[in-house]
């Protein structure tokens, strides 16, 4: 236990609280076993019986688990190496749920119910795509307004759950989004009552203090949904409707870096969910973006126009198309 706790005080409060109870979970299929009794085959038995009686994604997500918490026995010198649990196959993980991509009408139906003080907040979610934790440790410092009534918002930071600000890891994930004018307008409002911070933070509690997530989501979001009748909406949905709204009309690259993400590749297959193609507005913008080809046919020039060959009793012969 005590390695192990060394481990855990060196990853993020919610990873360590993943592998507490990960641990439980071993010590009750293991039992009482010194470490370096532990066998593959024991190891084996153990992720079968999470495969036979778990769903895939709980078994590959303990599986990985129990092989990473081995892994620190090899580094403090407490198992050979390899470990025991490393080559032990993990069931591939079942794809999620279709995220729920609201309409416009589910969308102001949702902010209809949002409580005032909540409204600008969810509003921010909806049009910027802003992860969970980015959007609670936003801050004034990182909003810049536009002479048009826009603007701009860098995110750069997200909120701990100690109530402590963290500056995102990688360059791809700290980046600029523009901001629409009507949420710049109920940002200027909300401006005006909401509290002062020591983080400077944007939508803070009433008393001034970080908000807690898991707090935000049993009293905020999910009252929300529930009087908006909206079943299985999550808040990540609105970042997966704001992917797949801002795909239709933004370049891969510039939708991968609105998300904050490395690889244009993934940010198309994890967020872009299905939206029935407009067949005549694509057909219109292609055009406007490729222009229409000029063909010369004899005599005339006309513009769009095709050669087409249809054939005759007397042979064929090449005529001009519409």
């Amino acid at each position: 236990d005590s390695w192990a706790t060394m481990h855990l005080g060196t990853v993020a409060a919610s990873t360590a609280s993943d592998y507490s109870r990960t641990l439980v979970v071993l010590k009750e299929e293991l039992g009482d076993v010194r470490l370096d009794q532990l066998t593959k085959s024991r190891c084996s038995a153990v992720a079968s019986c999470f495969i036979t009686n778990r769903s895939p994604n709980y078994a590959h997500k303990t599986i990985q688990r129990m092989q990473q918490v081995l892994a620190w026995g090899v580094d403090e010198g407490l198992l050979p190496s390899p470990s025991p649990a490393a080559r032990i196959k993990k069931p591939r993980p079942v794809s999620q749920r279709q995220p729920r991509i609201l309409n416009a009408e589910e969308r102001q139906r949702f902010l209809d119910c949002t409580p005032e003080y909540g409204r600008p907040l969810m509003m921010f979610y909806m049009y910027m795509g802003v992860r969970r934790m980015e959007g609670l440790g936003a801050q004034w410092r990182c909003w810049e307004t536009a002479a048009d009534g826009g603007g701009r918002y860098r995110v750069e930071h997200q909120l701990e759950y100690g109530g402590t600000l963290k500056r995102l890891k990688s360059h791809h994930s700290r980046r600029i989004l523009p901001m629409p004018v009507f949420l710049a307008e109920a940002l200027e409002e909300h401006r005006a009552t909401c509290p002062a911070t020591e983080l400077g933070l944007m939508f803070p509690t009433a008393e001034g203090t970080p908000v807690h997530p898991s707090n935000f989501h049993a009293r905020v979001f999910a009252p929300i949904v529930a009087k908006a009748k909206l079943d299985g909406l999550t808040l990540h949905h609105f970042r997966h409707g704001f992917g797949s709204h801002l795909a239709r009309v933004a370049s891969p690259y510039d939708l991968c870096r609105a998300l904050g993400h490395a690889d244009p590749g993934f940010t198309y297959k994890r967020y872009c969910s299905e939206i029935p193609m407009d067949e005549a507005a694509v057909a219109e913008r292609l055009t406007e973006i490729m222009g229409r080809p000029v063909v010369a046919i004899g005599d005339e020039t006309r513009a769009g126009s095709i050669c087409r060959r249809t054939r005759t009793a007397a042979g064929s012969e090449l005529t001009s198309g519409a």
